[in-house]
């Protein structure tokens, strides 16, 4: 939910992300992430930014190891704005920083990766492809 509490997202095991109006309950928007066979596509986690500006999706997304993805979409136009990639296993949880500056990540493995949006909107991802105005910025594994 964002910071005002005017919209709320979810992520299903049918692919999808719904983006919903909290004072009405109504659906406002459907976005589909890419998708493949069995599991691959399934989204076991979402987060939307403190402003309501943009959802992260994550979850099972490619089904290799070293090339799962968080996607982050426009919340306004359902719009893919970008990807955050190169991550050794699915996502289980996101959240964003009470400012909306950074995403953190949990990793089915148990590890934990937090990216931070540059201010210049200039990308130092080492990670291709990368989303434009984010950087990895840690990885804590449990042992």
């Amino acid at each position: 939910m964002d910071r005002d509490g005017r919209y709320a997202v979810t992520g299903s095991d049918d692919k999808t992300v719904r983006v919903w109006e909290v004072a009405t309950g109504k659906l406002l928007r459907t976005i589909r992430l890419p998708a493949g066979p069995g599991n691959v596509g399934k989204v076991f986690a979402v987060a939307l930014s403190p402003d309501g500006t943009t959802i992260a999706a994550g979850g099972w997304t490619k089904g290799v190891a070293g090339e799962e993805q968080i996607y982050l979409f426009d919340r306004a136009g359902g719009r893919m704005t970008g990807r955050l990639g190169g991550l050794p296993d699915a996502v289980f949880h996101l959240a964003f920083s009470p400012n909306g500056d950074r995403l953190a990540a949990t990793l089915a493995s148990g590890g934990l990766r937090l990216y931070r949006r540059n201010a210049g909107g200039a990308s130092a991802s080492p990670f291709p492809p990368p989303a434009t105005g984010w950087r990895w910025g840690l990885t804590i594994r449990r042992r």
